[in-house]
């Protein structure tokens, strides 16, 4: 700057000196503030001189060294959502211990997290710890009542355990949510307890409402072309198998199903096609031993 002009002079000078009042009361506030003023660049100062007087400043304000923004607590109840996150990673690769670590851990930092006590449910349920699973689940259902997984878990459970006819009420809960997005496998799961319990009629109710939330739901498929093969309607039995073929790929039951409806529709040739994709795709199944006891296949 020219000092020979003394008013340019001088502005400058009073320029100057407000920006650096600028910077250091920033400094004061714990704040970081880069204010840029052409001309200042090249005073006495300099850039790093007003960071170090920012920071004397600071120290001087407060009565000692800056002091650190104080950390956010963290939330248990996010913290606790992760964990049930991790253990149902760890869960479905069959990590047992480690999810059953992470659950509990979930439990521990939010015991009104539903969740992590239906994933404990599941978890006892297939350690065979059926005390635990009955606990978990019933705790998980305190805290959230109408929850449709929670619900259809539990059903499940109850349907493994040997008492279908008590889990019917749970997957009627599960399926009544609006929102709920397994709602074809809950029917499922209704219809195949209700055939363990020895009520088709139901049991193709079930079926049916499962294949009216998704038409290629695999699992009504089949059932309901086995029911329907058992009560001799084999045209629509082979009807129903010609869907689940397109659906999914076969099991050695579907394939053995294929078997027995075409030789009684007396079509050797697509008899012929299912038992050798079930030689192929299952040679060790018992359906697959089956086919000798059958003949001609």
């Amino acid at each position: 700057m020219n000092r020979s002009n003394p008013t340019l002079w001088m502005a400058w000078q009073y320029a100057c000196r407000f920006a650096r009042v600028r910077v250091l009361a920033a400094a004061g506030a714990g704040a970081i503030v880069l204010v840029a003023l052409s001309g200042c660049a090249a005073s006495a100062l300099g850039t790093a001189a007003a960071s170090a007087a920012g920071a004397a400043a600071g120290n001087k304000l407060s009565g000692g060294p800056p002091q650190k923004a104080p950390e956010p607590k963290p939330d248990p109840k996010e913290a606790a959502r992760l964990r049930v996150e991790l253990a149902s990673l760890y869960f479905g690769r069959g990590s047992m211990g480690p999810a059953l670590e992470e659950a509990n851990s979930a439990a521990r930092l939010d015991p009104e997290n539903a969740q992590a006590f239906n994933l404990l449910g599941l978890l006892h349920m297939e350690r065979q710890e059926d005390a635990l699973a009955t606990a978990n689940f019933d705790r998980a259902l305190r805290l959230a009542a109408n929850d449709p997984d929670i619900n259809n878990n539990f059903g499940w459970f109850l349907c493994e355990r040997g008492r279908p006819a008590e889990s019917i009420k749970y997957f009627m809960t599960a399926v009544r949510s609006p929102r709920y997005a397994n709602a074809d496998r809950t029917w499922v799961n209704a219809g195949v307890c209700s055939r363990r319990q020895g009520n088709q009629t139901d049991a193709r109710k079930f079926f049916e409402q499962a294949l009216g939330v998704r038409a290629t739901q695999p699992v009504a498929l089949f059932n309901l072309a086995e029911m329907a093969f058992a009560d001799g309607r084999v045209p629509e039995s082979r009807l129903l198998l010609n869907q689940f073929m397109q659906a999914a790929p076969p099991t050695a039951e579907v394939l053995w199903l294929g078997v027995r409806v075409e030789r009684a529709l007396g079509d050797r040739k697509s008899e012929a096609i299912y038992a050798q994709q079930l030689r192929r795709l299952f040679p060790g199944a018992p359906e697959t031993q089956l086919l000798g006891k059958l003949g001609g296949a």
